[in-house]
C-alpha cells in the first residue's frame, strides 16, 4: 500500500501498539499512516525537509508518533506528531549536526525514548511525560566507537536489580558489544 502510492524506497514501517495501523517513512520525506485491513493510507504529512533518511516509532499508545530525520540545514533533528492532527508537528528539536541518520526506539513501560545515532556510538534518552519530550531527565550512553546497527533486548533480559533500565546490541566495524542503560 505504501509502495503503491508512494513509488518510493520504504525507510521506516512498524505496526502499532494493538496491530491495527502500520505507519512509516518514505523517501519522498512522507510519514504515512495506513490501515493494512482497508489496504488504505489514512493519514499523509511532509515530515523533515532534509534529504536524508529518515525513521519512525509509535509512542505505544498515546496516540502520538516521533519522526527522526533532517533539517534543511542537514542538522539531525527529531519532531514529535499527534495522531489527530498530522498537518504540523506538535514538537520539532534539533539535536545536533552529525551525520548518520537517527534510529528512533521507544520504551513504553518507562516512557523513554532512545535515539540512537548511525556512525556514532551514542544512545540519547528523552523522557516521555506531559505530551512532550523531556531531555536530560533520563540517562544517556556515551561510546567513542562508531555504531553500524542497534537492536535493543526484550524487557525480561533486564537486570532491574542491577539497576539495568535497557539492554541494546551495538554493531561496530569490528565487534558486536552489549551496552547496558
Amino acid at each position: 500500500c505504501i509502495r503503491d502510492r508512494a513509488n518510493e524506497v520504504l525507510l521506516s514501517l512498524e505496526w502499532n501498539f494493538n496491530g491495527s495501523l502500520l505507519g512509516g517513512t518514505t523517501k519522498d520525506r512522507k510519514l504515512r499512516l495506513i490501515d493494512p485491513r482497508a489496504r488504505s493510507t489514512i493519514s499523509e504529512t511532509n515530515t523533515h525537509e532534509g534529504s536524508k533518511g529518515q525513521k519512525f516509532t509509535w509512542l505505544g499508545e498515546t496516540g502520538l508518533v516521533v519522526t527522526s530525520g533532517f533539517s534543511s540545514n542537514q542538522e539531525r533533528q527529531y519532531s514529535l506528531w499527534d495522531l489527530k492532527n498530522l498537518s504540523q508537528p506538535l514538537n520539532t528539536k534539533n539535536i545536533d549536526n552529525a551525520s548518520g541518520v537517527l534510529y528512533p526506539f521507544f520504551d513504553a513501560d518507562l516512557g523513554i525514548l532512545y535515539l540512537a545515532g548511525k556512525g556514532d556510538g551514542n544512545i540519547r534518552s528523552f523522557e516521555f511525560s506531559d505530551g512532550d519530550l523531556h531531555y536530560n531527565s533520563a540517562p544517556d550512553y556515551r561510546s567513542t566507537v562508531a555504531s553500524r546497527a542497534y537492536g535493543f533486548y526484550p524487557k525480561r533480559a533486564v537486570n532491574v536489580m542491577k539497576h539495568e533500565v535497557a539492554r541494546v546490541i551495538k554493531v561496530s566495524e569490528k565487534e558486536i558489544e552489549l551496552s547496558l542503560i
